[in-house]
């Protein structure tokens, strides 16, 4: 104690004042120390405040029995004197509230002191609610009473103002040092908040150079791989095969076109089965609905029967066609019903996919295209662990970021603590960090 009376010890008047430097590890320590002084200071004058509350309340209890056991003025009639008992009972209750309510704590702490004169404000209110009217009683019969009540009442109030005076004039050292460990800790736990994002950032940083470094590996074994010849081969190899796609495919469009003429005929015929106005049979509904999806996929003895209804029922008028539809449809038909309209482009396609197959099987023996899929698959993920590590390492500086300013908001709040527990000249050093404030 005698450290913290040296170091905070007030100057002469107009004498300049030093700057008191202290470490923040430090600090609560002399919180603890400051703590119990001032508590080791005012207890004593809280305690002496309190014997004079009690003699006060003692005084009261000598004033009540006073009361109760006074004679009402000479000249009061009965109906007063009545009156005057029960309103004396009603003031009697009320003064042993005050005697039996506020008691004086034990301790000497401050805030058992406030709390001690809130209750008794609180209190005294209630009873000068209580015996508002009564007191008028006291007064005009028992008079000599009612001076020593309300000298008593006011003594007590009294005591009870010098107490808050003094509670008041430390209440705001008594409130920053009741905060001030709240808010050591917060800047600690702050501080081992930045450090494991710190530690966090750093981690990340490493995590992200060796998925950039293999990255960098897998890119350049992967340009190197496409120089092979091995891999020119398999190049030429997809590039054959995408063209056969392409062709397979105009192919499976020609097929498409030759029905395009129909169109409207197996349109009519699908609306005419739907409304079971001529049902076609589960064979016929099969092949339209092949037409209309996948007509190349057909065999000539699957199509030859759809078509031939359907040139039946253009010539019976059936389908409510316009009649010059009617040549073209049926010249159609019998284009399709030739063996070698549809055979012909199936069996070109048949050779382009045989082809394709070969090829692809022999590409699926080449190992570089094996090893480039391989490759292209971890070059892939090394960019996405990329991605996702500077997603996680901006969300960590941007904690970090968030973290810093808390701590700079916490160490202002806690120099405006400091300053009213050990004055304006305060300085706390913050060695981790190399700043102070």
């Amino acid at each position: 104690m005698k450290f913290l009376e040296n170091l905070f010890r007030k100057k002469p008047k107009g004498a300049p004042q030093d700057t008191f430097r202290l470490e923040f590890e430090r600090l609560p320590e002399l919180v603890r120390t400051e703590s119990k002084k001032e508590l080791d200071d005012i207890g004593p004058v809280i305690r002496a405040k309190y014997t004079e509350i009690e003699t006060s309340l003692e005084e009261l209890r000598d004033i009540k029995e006073s009361l109760l056991r006074a004679e009402p003025i000479e000249n009061a009639n009965k109906r007063m004197e009545k009156l005057g008992d029960s309103n004396r009972d009603n003031v009697a209750h009320n003064l042993d509230l005050i005697i039996e309510k506020i008691v004086p704590p034990k301790s000497n702490d401050p805030r058992d002191a406030i709390d001690l004169y809130t209750d008794s404000r609180s209190v005294m209110k209630t009873v000068v609610d209580n015996t508002r009217r009564s007191q008028m009683y006291i007064k005009a019969l028992y008079p000599q009473e009612f001076v020593r009540i309300k000298h008593g009442l006011t003594e007590l109030e009294s005591r009870f103002g010098e107490l808050h005076t003094i509670l008041k004039a430390e209440k705001e050292k008594m409130d920053a040092l009741e905060r001030l460990p709240g808010e050591i800790d917060n800047i600690s736990q702050t501080e081992r908040d930045m450090l494991q994002t710190r530690e966090n950032i750093r981690s990340l940083e490493s995590k992200h150079e060796t998925a950039s470094e293999k990255l960098s590996a897998s890119v350049a074994a992967l340009d190197a791989l496409e120089r092979s010849s091995e891999f020119e081969r398999a190049k030429i190899l997809e590039e054959e095969i995408h063209a056969l796609k392409v062709k397979i495919s105009a192919i499976d469009s020609d097929l498409e076109r030759l029905f395009t003429p129909l169109s409207k005929a197996i349109s009519r015929m699908e609306k005419q089965d739907k409304n079971e106005i001529h049902v076609l049979s589960a064979e016929n509904r099969t092949v339209l609905a092949a037409i209309k999806d996948k007509p190349g996929s057909l065999t000539k003895s699957e199509l030859d029967p759809f078509l031939d209804e359907l040139a039946a029922r253009v010539k019976n008028k059936d389908l409510g066609l316009k009649e010059q539809m009617y040549d073209k449809i049926l010249g159609q038909v019998s284009k399709l019903k030739d063996p070698a309209t549809i055979s012909y482009l199936r069996d070109i396609k048949e050779g382009y996919s045989s082809r394709m197959k070969e090829l692809r099987a022999e590409l699926g023996q080449i190992q570089v295209y094996h090893d480039r899929e391989r490759m292209e698959n971890d070059r892939i993920r090394y960019m996405n662990m990329m991605s996702s590590i500077e997603e996680e390492l901006a969300k960590e500086k941007m904690h970090l970021e968030s973290l810093a300013e808390q701590q700079e908001r916490s160490k202002a709040e806690l120099r405006q603590r400091l300053i009213h527990v050990f004055g304006d000249n305060i300085e706390v050093i913050y060695h981790d960090q190399h700043t102070h404030t």
